[in-house]
């Protein structure tokens, strides 16, 4: 089977998400391989308040745009755990800031067909009565003509538990990747195809820290300096020290290769430039702070959100 994922998207910044770590779970998925019969799942209750949680094995898949929704029936070419996976236990109450160990076994029904078999784990908060701020908990406070109406948001999570048979047969390319510059109708726009082929879903990391200086990007700034639409993409010397830099100034860069992490380059339009590029002078790093820098990394998170890609991990 062969997937073409076509993706166009204007680049957001992604501010003021709220991140709702009220529930902590390591690891964030579960992959049943080879002879593995046996994992466990971390589960931390960050909050202030005692919680109860519920454990199921559900189905869900991923539309097009991303959505993640109930798989009831099963479509053609879906294969979910069924039995194959227990779990224990199926409730969990944990105090503020305590953990608990959530284990799993996998047994493989005899002649299981090749191929990746998958389903979620979903830990859903549910209300505790005997949380001292439930409303049964209030209602000895409230006046019997009152009446008292309390919201509690309950926080759950899902991962998904993979099993895997036979040996893997998948392939993943990145193709045609473009990035259009903003311009005065509309932000940068990103467009990227991902083509995947075999029987298994695919995951990793992308780490986004620079850009290569054989890019397009790169190389427009180059040749139009000041007048390029991506001027202020590359992070420099002066955008890090506008008033110039001392010598104890430079002592306190830290840079995992030897010497500064600069490149004094000349380019074609005239202009000279000192480049931060903390790993070699073909890799540029990004002005995170500067709108087109900001532009650019949102619109790879979007790409990633719109993909299906559920967390993306910021060291």
């Amino acid at each position: 089977m062969t997937v073409y994922s076509q993706l166009l998207m204007a680049a957001a910044l992604l501010l003021g998400v709220p991140a709702h770590a009220q529930l902590v779970l390591s690891p964030t998925r579960v992959v049943f391989e080879g002879a593995q019969r046996a994992a466990q799942v971390d589960v931390v209750n960050t909050t202030n308040q005692r919680a109860v949680y519920r454990l199921s094995l559900v189905n869900r898949r991923l539309t097009e745009v991303g959505e993640n929704v109930p798989a009831e029936p099963a479509l053609p070419g879906e294969r979910f755990l069924g039995d194959m996976v227990r779990f224990s236990p199926r409730q969990l109450v944990l105090e503020p800031g305590a953990s608990q160990v959530v284990r799993l076994s996998v047994r493989k029904p005899p002649g299981l067909a090749e191929g990746e078999y998958r389903s979620h784990l979903h830990i859903e908060r549910v209300a505790d009565g005997a949380d001292a701020t439930s409303v049964e908990t209030l209602a000895g406070t409230v006046q019997a003509e009152g009446m008292q109406i309390r919201l509690t948001a309950l926080v759950g999570a899902m991962i998904p538990v993979i099993v895997r048979e036979g040996p893997p047969a998948v392939t993943l390319a990145v193709r045609d990747a473009k990035l259009e510059p903003a311009t005065a109708a509309g932000p940068a726009v990103l467009a990227i195809a991902f083509a995947r082929e075999g029987n298994r879903s695919v995951y990793g990391d992308v780490i986004v820290n620079h850009v290569s200086s054989n890019s397009p990007q790169f190389q427009d700034f180059a040749a139009r300096g000041k007048d390029s639409p991506y001027n202020g993409l590359f992070l420099t010397f002066e955008a890090v020290f506008p008033d110039g830099a001392t010598q104890d100034d430079l002592l306190k860069i830290y840079r995992p290769r030897p010497g500064l992490p600069f490149t004094c380059v000349s380019l074609p339009c005239g202009e000279k430039k000192i480049l931060w590029t903390t790993f070699t002078a073909q890799q540029v790093d990004i002005d995170v702070q500067h709108p087109q820098g900001r532009d650019y990394l949102a619109s790879i998170l979007e790409t990633l959100s719109s993909s299906g890609v559920r967390m993306v991990r910021l060291d």
